[in-house]
């Protein structure tokens, strides 16, 4: 039966993997020097940034923010070439990047989401870890802590150039918006009395098997438009349609579009195209010829 454990300080990390502790707020552990226990569920009240290097030196980076709930199987990390920065956040409660953390969105996504980086990338990435990991086996005084505060932010800030190179790498063409239009298209599509649910940011990204942070970010990234104004966009060309066929009430076609009420469906409609559905549907029928 697999194991659960709370993960509330570094040292509960450094315990369970038999690592000494050589700071109560952050520590570095290679991988192949992990005690092996199989699979075991984690409740992390800590950072994590988890690096596993492939053969050729290429490799995937995993970001962790305290309430993830993971999984870790350890079996297999002897023969693996990686590390893993873990802290408290209250490292940062002195330093500057305490206020900057919001910046450094890989630490909001779903743990499935991966960073894979070059054999350079990785090594540059590696480098910042490892170099952290050489001041904490100095003696602490009054440097320390900013010290790796100043390696935490140079780490992150290659983080980010990654993450916006990786975002430009998926933006070669609108693929991601278009994915999202094909989504919403097929399921405006089907009868109505088989989609009476609203999609949502987290509904579209979950049929992309995508984090919603994740997603809404590629979509903005590409469109220059929020994934919800998007979503928005079509559903409530939908309700026009709807509207201009004049066989439905309001409270149908709200609905049959998936919302909970229909004051809901009049104040997304009315903050698209500025008028109600009501409003909306008088002009169309004022139009219509006798």
């Amino acid at each position: 039966m697999n194991k659960r454990y709370k993960f509330s300080t570094i040292d509960d990390v450094n315990r369970l993997y038999n690592i000494p502790t050589l700071h109560p707020l952050i520590s570095v552990i290679k991988l192949s020097d992990v005690k092996p226990i199989d699979i075991h569920h984690s409740e992390l009240g800590i950072y994590t940034i988890a690096c596993q290097i492939n053969d050729d030196g290429s490799g995937s980076v995993h970001f962790f923010a305290p309430t993830n709930n993971i999984t870790i199987d350890t079996r297999e990390f002897y023969r693996m070439n990686g590390c893993s920065l873990n802290f408290h956040p209250s490292l940062l409660d002195d330093t500057l990047l305490v206020h900057r953390m919001p910046e450094y969105p890989f630490f909001k996504y779903a743990p499935h989401d991966v960073l894979h980086l070059s054999d350079f990338e990785m090594r540059i990435v590696v480098g910042c870890i490892n170099g952290i990991g050489k001041e904490l086996n100095n003696t602490t005084d009054n440097y320390t802590t900013r010290i790796i505060a100043s390696g935490m932010a140079v780490l992150f800030s290659f983080c980010m150039r990654y993450y916006d190179r990786e975002y430009s790498a998926h933006s070669d063409s609108s693929d991601i918006v278009k994915r999202l239009n094909m989504l919403l298209n097929n399921h405006l599509a089907r009868p109505i009395h088989e989609r009476c649910e609203l999609p949502t940011v987290a509904w579209c990204a979950e049929r992309m098997h995508l984090s919603a942070n994740y997603f809404g970010d590629l979509v903005k990234r590409q469109s220059h438009r929020s994934a919800q104004d998007i979503i928005h966009q079509r559903i409530i060309a939908e309700a026009r349609l709807l509207l201009d066929r004049g066989r439905y009430s309001i409270s149908e076609i709200s609905y049959h579009l998936g919302f909970k009420y229909p004051h809901h469906l009049t104040r997304v409609f009315k903050r698209i195209l500025g008028i109600t559905p009501n409003e909306y549907r008088a002009k169309v029928q004022i139009k219509k010829p006798l």
